[in-house]
C-alpha cells in the first residue's frame, strides 16, 4: 500500500527523493493528492483493481520495513532482526524490481524467517535441496531459506524448478512467522 513514509532513493542519486515502488490498491490510489499519485506512478508503483491481488500483501510488507540508507554498507543490504534494514549505495544501483527483491529477502531477515528454520528444521545441508548446490549465490542454511522467500514471490517457477525441496519447510516458516504467503505456496 502507499505509504509516505515509504523508503525513498536517496537525493544524492539520479532518482533521488523517489519511491521505490511497490502496489496499492484503487481505493488508497484515489485518496492520494495529484502530486503524490504522480510520484507514486513515475517511481513504478503500480495500482491494483482487485484488493485481494497477494501484491497488496507484499507492498504492505515491505514498505513497513524501517529502512535506513547507510553510505558506508560494502553490500546491497543487511537487516537487524526485528529492528531495522540498512540499505547500502549498491542497493541503490539495481532497477527498482531488484531493489523490491531484496526488500523481499531482508524482510524474511526482519521477520527471523531464517531464525525460525535454523531452530525448528536445522537441516544444515539446504544447499543440497537445490539443483545448483544454492540458491541464487546463498549457500548458507538462513541466506537460503530467506532467498527462496524472495524467489517465491518474484520468481515462483524458478523456485518450483530449482528448489522443489524447500516449498513445504518455506511454507512452514511463513506461517510460524507470520510473513505474507507467496501465491506459490497458497495451495502446497
Amino acid at each position: 500500500m502507499y505509504n509516505s513514509n515509504q523508503p525513498r532513493v536517496p537525493k544524492g542519486s539520479p532518482d533521488g527523493g523517489q519511491w521505490i515502488g511497490g502496489h496499492t490498491s484503487r481505493s488508497a490510489f484515489d485518496e492520494m493528492s495529484a502530486n503524490d499519485k504522480m510520484r507514486f506512478i513515475k517511481s513504478g508503483g503500480e495500482v491494483l483493481e482487485d484488493s485481494t491481488d497477494p501484491r497488496l500483501e507484499l507492498s504492505k510488507m515491505v514498505n513497513a520495513l524501517p529502512v535506513v540508507i547507510n553510505p558506508n554498507l560494502g553490500n546491497e543490504a543487511t537487516t537487524i532482526s526485528g529492528v531495522r534494514v540498512e540499505i547500502g549505495p549498491k542497493f541503490q544501483a539495481y532497477p527498482k524490481q531488484i531493489q523490491l527483491e531484496i526488500l523481499t529477502h531482508e524482510a524474511a531477515h526482519f521477520h527471523e524467517l531464517d531464525m525460525w528454520y535454523l531452530k525448528n528444521k536445522a537441516d544444515w545441508d539446504l544447499a543440497a535441496r537445490t539443483k545448483a548446490g544454492h540458491l541464487n549465490g546463498q549457500t548458507t542454511p538462513g541466506e537460503i531459506i530467506v532467498e527462496a522467500y524472495s524467489v517465491a514471490w518474484h520468481d515462483p517457477g524458478f523456485l518450483r524448478a530449482n528448489a522443489p525441496g524447500l516449498l513445504r519447510d518455506l511454507r512452514d516458516g511463513i506461517i510460524a512467522v507470520g510473513l505474507p504467503m507467496p501465491p506459490l505456496l497458497r495451495s502446497t
